[in-house]
């Protein structure tokens, strides 16, 4: 990561923060304490604990940092859990950006499995992105048009959620899975 930030620094960006997920600080190595003095400008914590982990255990590491708190949690007010039958066909679904990263081939891979194996199930992916034409050719040749629809673009998550079973998370990777 030290890498990333000092290239952003050389490169002019004037804004280069680092936003921290746990409340783990560093090693106080010579490369973080060069990449934290010279290389950012802000420092944001997901919460409390994690800004007074770091101002605790690496104040100098921080000190010159204009510090932010950007939480990443649920509005358990917005997002309740709501008991429901299960449906036939077993509904999964995913809500997400059509992208490579969200690794939604293996989202149809899963579906085709299950229906090679017999099981009633419907796939339904929520969102839009570059990769929206390729993920229908595959379900074209798939043969899986009438087991996944995708819905486009919905503005709220929370309207999402409760039209399915469950959630099929196949990402590859994510910084903070916001999704789940």
């Amino acid at each position: 990561f030290p890498v990333t930030i000092i290239g952003a620094g050389l490169s002019g960006i004037k804004k280069r923060m680092l936003r921290v997920g746990t409340p783990h600080a560093p090693k106080n190595k010579w490369s973080y304490r060069l990449t934290f003095k010279f290389c950012l400008t802000d420092f944001v914590g997901i919460s409390e604990e994690c800004i007074n982990v770091f101002k605790k255990e690496v104040p100098n590491l921080i000190a010159n940092l204009k510090i932010s708190k950007i939480p990443n949690g649920i509005d358990v007010q917005t997002f309740t859990p709501i008991k429901k039958e299960i449906t036939s066909p077993f509904i999964f679904g995913n809500c997400c950006r059509l992208t490579e990263q969200k690794g939604l081939k293996l989202f149809i891979a899963a579906i085709k499995k299950l229906k090679d194996k017999g099981h009633l199930i419907q796939g339904i992916i929520a969102g839009d992105g570059e990769q929206k034409d390729e993920l229908l050719q595959l379900i074209n040749e798939l043969k899986l048009q009438n087991e996944i629809s995708f819905i486009g673009h919905v503005e709220k998550a929370e309207s999402f959620y409760p039209t399915i079973d469950c959630l099929l998370f196949t990402s590859y990777f994510e910084g903070t899975a916001r999704t789940i």
